[in-house]
């Protein structure tokens, strides 16, 4: 076998504590004339070795001790170790997988299993060799071309600069050759305006513009000059007619300014400013025109927005006045109609209490009903007032629940029906059979209801006939209060819910109220997400028509919620409780039964909503977590002695303080059921 010298002449580092496999190698490797060979056993020496007289390729026993072959290689093979790239041959008396598996994944480049044959033993000697004095090689190479790399860029980059140098000379030749033409397009280009050179007639064909026309209006340059109508046919349709007048005039004037609208790219239309210069030739012949055209648009819509907001300070003004004239009016009229029952209130207790008028029944019965009449006259004006004040301030608080509106109408029907009559008036009621229950606070819509019969009977003359009614349509209900009184005069239709304002109001004694009632009424509908209108005629009576929603439990329990959430930007500490029976325990008098044992253990009278679809009893605790935790054991407590039996309930608590949406609540209020733990139940039974 034919070793290369250089090879022979490799410096190579035997690691082995057994001295007869030292001696061994020594021999097989110099029959093949590898006569540099040192051995070493320590790790110390082996680094040591290799530190400070090299080796080509280390020979490496697996098992020694007190340090492996294993320990030995990592040493070797960290950044820090001398060894770092030295070939390692790694040799081993056992045949395992395992330790020639982990010594390739620590670097060792070849292994042998003693015993070693001689010839592929020099054999892995002299290809590890040879290896590494390939990559050698190739590194010395590597260094040789990128030494020629940088020196052919340093070329390049010169070469480059030259080129670059010669380039820039040419490129200042060329700006100075341009220099005149730039500084005169930057004198036409660099203003606002730009500049127009026409032929003096018809249509005015454009011969030269200025390039800023295309930041100014859109179109390019050569759209101008392509087109001789260009320009013409751009002119906004209305203001075309004048401006040709005045082109015309142009030839005796030979100046003239002129402000219309051109079609701009985007489809609209800008006002330009357009001032024009009539040139002639040596004749005096006209041969063109040349014009400096502006941009103008946001002057033109600034002016436009100054007379605008003039005339709407004017008409606010007027508005203002009349709402002041209302107000004194106002001032005037309430400050008459409380005077009147309090002057006759004064007047009728002083009869009683002088005892004019003890011996006759009937007549001190009178004076007690006209005290009473007139004590609700002024409270009727100063309920106007208080609920006026807290519309006004955005405190009017709903409590919706489901509404038999039908119901709800027949009893405001029976409490006019005695007053109408007293006035000589037929009241009506027209309901319609079926009707769906609405989502509404009752209270309101009852006032509502109130405001609109006592108007109707206030302007209805004696004979005259007023009619309730209920309808419903495409997912709402609808209720109407139509009289056949003097009715509205059609300019007074649009402000007759604007506050203090009292339509049909005649001058004299007798009531007239504040002016209030039907702004307290449409306040009230549109809190409810209903409308409310009127149609009238003077003479021919009037028809007032407002709106509610119809009732759904899931609108229910979100109209629930909301409404007794705090107004206030700060929110106060609120708790959602969900009370579900447990299947088959609820009671014989169903989720009703639940709320009123509610009422008492949560000590108030608005205890809760029952959502009978869902099944659970949906409860607002104004208080903490903490809180509504002792709530619920009351509610337990009290349900267990109550209903013995039937006490058997989930529940869910949801912290409302900070809630920001409420249409998610009840979804994940009741993805959070919890049962009431039996063990409590019972002691709470026992």
């Amino acid at each position: 076998m034919r070793i290369e010298d250089r090879l022979r002449n490799a410096k190579i580092l035997i690691v082995d504590d057994d001295e007869s496999i030292v001696a061994f190698i020594k021999d097989a490797l110099g029959t093949f004339g590898f006569n540099r060979i040192d051995r070493a056993v320590e790790p110390d020496a082996v680094l040591g070795h290799i530190r400070e007289s090299g080796a080509s390729l280390v020979v490496l026993d697996l098992h020694m001790s007190p340090v492996s072959g294993l320990e030995l290689l990592e040493r070797l093979r960290s950044e820090e170790s001398p060894g770092s790239t030295v070939p390692v041959l790694m040799l081993t008396g056992d045949d395992c997988v395992d330790s020639r598996r982990q010594a390739y994944e620590m670097g060792a480049d070849d292994f042998l299993t003693k015993p070693v044959d001689t010839v592929e033993l020099a054999l892995r000697v002299a290809n590890l060799l040879s290896a590494a004095a390939l990559r050698r090689d190739l590194a010395d190479h590597n260094r040789r071309l990128q030494e020629a790399v940088r020196e052919r860029t340093e070329e390049l980059q010169n070469l480059n600069a030259a080129l670059e140098a010669e380039i820039a000379e040419r490129k200042q030749v060329e700006r100075n050759l341009r220099t005149t033409e730039q500084r005169l397009r930057f004198l036409l280009s660099s203003g606002p305006a730009s500049i127009h050179v026409s032929l003096p007639n018809p249509p005015y064909s454009t011969t030269f513009i200025s390039e800023n026309v295309q930041a100014q209006i859109g179109y390019s340059p050569e759209e101008f000059l392509r087109d001789p109508g260009f320009w013409k046919d751009r002119i906004h349709a209305e203001d075309a007619p004048r401006l040709w007048s005045n082109m015309l005039a142009l030839r005796s004037q030979s100046r003239a300014v002129e402000e219309y609208r051109f079609l701009h790219r985007d489809g609209s239309y800008r006002w330009m400013r357009d001032e024009m210069v009539l040139i002639r030739g040596e004749s005096g012949a006209p041969i063109e025109i040349i014009r400096s055209w502006t941009d103008v648009t946001e002057r033109r819509q600034a002016e436009e927005t100054l007379s605008q907001q003039a005339m709407e300070l004017a008409s606010a003004n007027a508005r203002l006045q009349e709402f002041d004239r209302l107000k004194s009016e106002f001032v005037s009229t309430a400050s008459h109609e409380m005077r009147t029952p309090l002057t006759v209130i004064r007047e009728f207790a002083l009869l009683l209490r002088d005892g004019a008028i003890e011996s006759d029944p009937k007549e001190r019965e009178e004076c007690f009903e006209a005290i009473e009449r007139n004590c609700d006259r002024m409270t009727a004006l100063l309920d106007n007032l208080l609920d006026f004040h807290r519309i006004e301030a955005g405190s009017l608080n709903l409590k919706r629940t489901r509404v038999d509106l039908n119901a709800l109408l027949e009893e405001c029907y029976r409490d006019f029906v005695p007053k109408c009559k007293a006035k000589g008036l037929h009241l009506e009621l027209d309901l319609r059979e079926n009707l769906p229950p609405v989502l509404a606070d009752a209270f309101l819509v009852n006032q509502v209801v109130y405001n609109l019969i006592g108007n109707a009977a206030k302007f209805t003359p004696e004979g005259g006939r007023i009619t309730l009614r209920s309808g419903a349509r495409r997912g709402i209900v609808q209720i109407e209060v139509e009289d056949t009184g003097r009715g509205i005069p059609e300019p007074d239709l649009e402000s007759v819910f604007e506050p203090f304002r009292q339509i049909n109001r005649t001058e004299g004694p007798g009531m007239r109220g504040t002016g209030l009632g039907l702004t307290i009424s449409k306040r009230i509908v549109e809190e409810h997400g209903g409308t409310i209108e009127v149609r009238s005629a003077e003479g021919k009576g009037a028809c007032f028509r407002f709106t509610l929603p119809q009732w759904s439990e899931t609108d229910g329990l979100q109209a629930f919620l909301a409404d007794r959430l705090s107004p206030d930007s700060a929110p106060q500490p609120a708790t959602l409780l969900l009370i579900r029976p447990t299947r088959g325990e609820e009671p014989s008098g169903g989720l009703e039964q639940y709320a009123e044992i509610a009422k008492t253990a949560f000590r108030t009278s608005d205890a809760g909503l029952a959502a009978k679809e869902q099944g659970y009893l949906a409860c607002v605790l104004q208080t903490g977590m903490a809180g509504a935790e002792a709530a619920l054991a009351r509610f337990t407590s009290a349900l267990s002695s109550e209903l013995p039996g039937s006490s058997s309930f989930e529940y869910s608590l949801t912290d409302l303080s900070a809630i920001k949406n409420i249409a998610c609540v009840f979804e994940y209020a009741e993805a959070n059921w919890r049962p009431v733990a039996s063990k409590h139940l019972q002691t709470v039974k026992s």
